[in-house]
């Protein structure tokens, strides 16, 4: 029969080999976390590293579920040993972010002794596409053909032409086309396209790019488009006193329909302006107006060409001489100064 002393030793041991065998017991996880990804391509690497005390553990030993901070639900990582006699691993995983940011990556690990970590660091997110539209300016009615629009860029090089779309919002109410993308430098690309503005002003294009990788980003820029307005020529004109007289005046050439004209004649002799016919003659304009004038003289028409749109507008001038009529005229020769006015008095 063993002694007391026997006894409380025994006791001993056996609780000092539980203590041993406890699960949770003298153990610590820390490590850190962070990654660098691409919206809409799918990432697949390392995203932490962690180390435990205890070191010499089984990889098997081990469990980690990451949160990826994006409202995803939760995954299970990859363990590997880097260092497992220094109880140092790395936790992997994949997953595709839908959109840019930070995001707060976080992994929570677990072991078979019961000891746990949670590691957390940042996911930054970023656009592999970036780029800007160079269309800087148009002229209404002129269409330009495989003109480059922008040029752009993605950080994921190498990848073929083909492998890309684009397509080109014009900004003018117009359908929406499919731009030709084509290589300037590896990983450098140029968007062109084909396109007629209708009427001036200032438009956003927009250019939706996309790769097969999920990678996608938009473009937006300002297209200036001038007014095509611009004067053909003017005809001076030649009339006799109290004569109506109908005449085109000055013809001019644009891009737009003939229902986008209007015009106005001054006719320099005092009388109320007047509205003019446009009419068209092809791809060219004709402004035609009707006066009749009632002193000999030379008078300065001015007149003013509109388009519908804002700021088109375009001027002219061109004489009117105004002659005594013929009989009028060799009277004037013989009797001199008081003929010329008897001839002006007849004519009022």
């Amino acid at each position: 029969m063993k002694s007391l002393s026997d006894r409380i030793s025994l006791l001993f041991l056996i609780f000092a080999a539980v203590l041993t065998q406890a699960p949770g017991l003298g153990g610590t996880i820390t490590g850190s976390a962070s990654l660098n990804a691409f919206n809409g391509v799918g990432f697949n690497g390392t995203i932490g590293s962690f180390t435990d005390s205890i070191g010499n553990e089984l990889v098997s030993n081990y469990t980690a579920q990451i949160n990826w901070g994006d409202g995803s639900p939760l995954s299970i990582g990859a363990i590997t040993a880097q260092n497992p006699a220094a109880g140092l691993f790395n936790i992997a995983g994949g997953h595709t972010y839908a959109s840019t940011g930070p995001f707060t990556v976080s992994l929570s690990i677990g072991d078979s002794d019961g000891d746990s970590g949670l590691l957390s660091g940042t996911a930054n997110v970023t656009n592999a596409i970036s780029g800007q539209i160079n269309a800087g300016s148009a002229v209404e009615g002129a269409g330009f053909s495989n003109m480059v629009l922008a040029n752009f860029t993605d950080a994921i090089a190498g990848q073929p032409v083909s492998n890309y779309s684009a397509q080109i919002n014009w900004g003018d109410g117009s359908p929406l086309t499919t731009g030709t993308i084509s290589s300037t430098g590896p990983g450098q690309y140029a968007v062109s396209g084909s396109h007629t503005y209708i009427d001036e002003g200032n438009y956003t294009m927009s250019i939706a790019l996309a790769d097969s990788n999920g990678s996608s980003r938009t473009l937006t820029g300002n297209v200036s488009v001038a007014d095509a307005l611009s004067l053909l020529g003017t005809n001076p004109v030649a009339f006799t006193p109290g004569a109506p007289f109908s005449l085109v005046l000055a013809s001019f050439s644009d891009g737009a329909d003939l229902s986008d004209y209007s015009a106005t004649i001054n006719w320099g002799d005092g009388s109320p302006i007047t509205t003019a016919v446009v009419t068209a003659q092809g791809n060219t304009f004709q402004v035609r107006g009707s006066h009749t004038y009632t002193l000999p003289q030379t008078f300065a028409i001015t007149g003013t060409i509109t388009d519908d749109a804002p700021g088109g507008t375009l001027t002219f001038e061109t004489n009117a001489n105004v002659l005594p009529e013929p009989a009028s005229l060799a009277m004037c020769l013989i009797g001199g100064l008081a003929c010329w006015a008897a001839a002006r008095k007849r004519v009022r």
